[in-house]
């Protein structure tokens, strides 16, 4: 389940890599882009096309999954309107995505404590039947 998961969370993060590559492939002429802002912190020169397609990826899929996991680090950030729209979603889907995992994983490590420290099946039966009702608040409360 957590190679899936995993996996799952790797291809998103690709995907959104490949949007906020395009954006600022779409914000090349502006010269507040992110890709801009990287042509400078490469001290490349103004005649040079600008960072190779490696380089653009890595440094997309870097600040992706920074702002998937966390808020960013900083050094590579959002300048124009579109990027900061597309930010901000990206940190909703990173919150909300995390939260579920986190939901999946307390309710596996859940099952498996009350199974072995409990020996009467009726006590563990109303345990995790407190256990699912306490993750359906917390999953209720998340999403208002």
């Amino acid at each position: 389940m957590v190679i899936l998961l995993t996996g799952l969370f790797t291809l998103i993060a690709h995907w959104l890599a490949c949007i906020w590559h395009g954006i600022g492939n779409s914000e090349n002429r502006n010269e507040f882009g992110w890709i801009q802002e990287l042509k400078k912190n490469l001290n490349l020169n103004n005649n040079s096309t600008g960072p190779d397609i490696q380089t653009r990826y890595i440094t997309a899929l870097y600040f992706t999954l920074s702002s998937l996991t966390s808020v960013g680090f900083g050094n590579v950030s959002p300048n124009t309107d579109a990027e900061k729209i597309f930010s901000v979603c990206v940190m909703i889907i990173g919150g909300k995505s995390l939260f579920h995992v986190r939901v999946i994983v307390c309710h596996g490590t859940c099952r498996r404590t009350n199974g072995l420290v409990l020996k009467s099946p009726r006590v563990e039966k109303q345990i995790i039947t407190v256990n699912y009702l306490s993750l359906w608040e917390l999953f209720c409360f998340m999403n208002l």
